[in-house]
């Protein structure tokens, strides 16, 4: 993207795990996706200047293959996990759209964020 005049976008998939433990013995995967968080915001400070943008979707509980539809995050049972997802499960076309916006000529000046896509899990 350097060597490009008009820069680029950078967008990360991350989780909201990256902010708040969600699943038991999870260590790696909540550590690892804490990292890319903090290295898509040194990159939004790196290369703005390059005008290459870089931001990061945390999403919550999206039904794919990991997370078949029906199934809940396992907090500490399944009223609790309803409980935590106020909007309910999301689906993958919950989380493209803010894709891309983030891409597109809309999202000029977001920079360096970390958006969740969590149906308010996060303020649950």
């Amino acid at each position: 993207m350097l060597p490009r005049p008009r820069g680029g976008a950078i967008v990360n998939i991350s989780t909201i795990g990256a902010l708040h433990p969600v699943l038991h013995g999870n260590f790696a995967y909540g550590s690892s996706r804490a990292g890319a968080t903090a290295l898509t915001r040194q990159f939004a400070l790196e290369f703005a200047g390059d005008g290459i943008l870089s931001n990061a979707i945390l999403v919550g509980a999206i039904a794919s293959d990991p997370l078949p539809d029906g199934c809940v995050m396992p907090l500490t049972g399944p009223a609790a996990s309803a409980a935590r997802l106020p909007c309910g499960q999301g689906r993958p076309e919950d989380v493209a759209p803010l894709a891309l916006l983030l891409v597109s000529e809309a999202g000029r000046y977001i920079n360096g964020q970390g958006i969740a896509v969590d149906g308010g899990f996060l303020v649950s």
